[in-house]
């Protein structure tokens, strides 16, 4: 059965010029660096749009499923809320009462690649709505469908609650990090912190090292992480990073800063002590003191405004925003007294272990999460 046959899909709008609309309050403007790849739900946007650009988009209604067309396509999600949905992605409605939404979801989340495949564009691939409208799907019974989004809705409920405690650690850590930048006493530059400064720009390709993802079963796989990654705290799964001479050379045990410094400039990640090793990419700065457990304040330092308007002010490029690691150092960083430095990073310390140990558990959870995938649509 074609999707055409059972929805109607729509396409989003952009009011144009984008900046004359955008705010930062008003209607929900919905964009991809908003969500993840198998996140089932999207609640909150960094941007807004103003009610004069309401008429200019795609006001849409709370529980659709949405598909990104554009940029990186393929991907389904549902909105959590209303939103306003530009020209990057597609939506379903008037669904038959036959299908169950959430099945349509899990299945253009196993097969997005397929669907991906037919797209068009020589620098970014789109998905335009008609090849989604005529993608065959086999449709199986009511039961069948409920059955089989029982099994793996239950696993994305665990993931989804654990996920929950990891934002309550972070939010919470950062609220204690904002109570102590207030009690700064003295600012030194970072060229005088005796950290570990590194960059990296990694000598292969992406797609090959994909063909490598495998299940982790032995010590020669790690996960994966590209600077693109880290607006979203997200990861690839695993590649085989002894086949990568340039990837064993950048592996992290866990603790590391890492910041992104070409592209989506400032993105920021502290690198979690995982069952595997973790290994780079590329076009990102590492930063670390030999202790890790002095990372912490630098870490929630470089995610808040402070060190955000910092970094903003290193950076540079027409084409392409960056900064280098030289500049970086110059950078003058304000510090609490050592007692309260020591006192928030031997907090962070402890509920950090906590939040590594959620993210372990959701790792796994996904691996489950995959199989079953594999099982009923691969």
């Amino acid at each position: 059965m074609k999707v055409k046959d059972f929805s109607t899909i729509k396409r989003g709008s952009s009011p144009r010029p984008i900046i004359d609309y955008l705010s930062s309050v008003g209607y929900p403007w919905l964009k991809i660096s908003d969500f993840s790849c198998g996140q089932r739900y999207i609640y909150d946007t960094k941007e807004f749009i103003k009610p004069s650009g309401l008429n200019h988009t795609r006001y849409v209604k709370k529980g659709t499923l949405i598909i990104t067309n554009s940029a990186s396509p393929g991907i389904p999600i549902f909105l959590g809320k209303d939103m306003c949905l530009h020209d990057g992605f597609l939506y379903f409605e008037e669904i038959n009462e036959n299908i169950i939404p959430m099945y349509l979801y899990y299945y253009f989340l196993s097969n997005r690649d397929k669907l991906v495949k037919q797209g068009n564009g020589s620098v970014f691939i789109n998905l335009k709505k008609e090849i989604l409208e005529n993608t065959e799907i086999n449709i199986p019974s009511l039961d069948t469908q409920q059955h089989i989004v029982n099994i793996i809705g239950s696993i994305d409920d665990l993931i989804e609650k654990n996920l929950f405690i990891v934002n309550q650690i972070d939010n919470y850590l950062t609220h204690e990090f904002e109570k102590l930048y207030q009690n700064r006493c003295c600012s030194k530059v970072i060229n005088e912190l005796n950290l570990y400064i590194s960059d990296f720009v990694a000598n292969g390709s992406f797609q090959t090292l994909k063909e490598n993802t495998k299940i982790l079963d032995n010590e020669s796989y790690a996960y994966f992480i590209r600077n693109t990654d880290l607006k979203i705290n997200n990861y690839e799964k695993y590649v085989d990073y002894n086949t990568y001479e340039f990837l064993k050379k950048s592996k992290l045990f866990g603790n590391e800063i890492l910041i992104s410094n070409v592209g989506d400039v400032g993105s920021v990640f502290l690198a979690p002590k995982l069952d595997k090793p973790m290994t780079l990419g590329n076009n990102m700065i590492l930063v670390t003191y030999e202790n890790h457990n002095d990372n912490y304040y630098l870490y929630f330092y470089f995610k808040s405004d402070y060190g955000q308007f910092a970094l903003s002010g290193i950076t540079a490029g027409s084409a392409q925003q960056k900064f280098n690691k030289t500049d970086f150092k110059k950078i003058s960083i304000a510090f609490p007294n050592d007692n309260l430095l020591k006192e928030f990073n031997d907090k962070a310390e402890i509920l950090m272990e906590i939040y590594n140990n959620y993210i372990i558990n959701n790792k796994k959870l996904t691996v489950l999460k995959q199989k079953y995938l594999n099982k009923f649509f691969g």
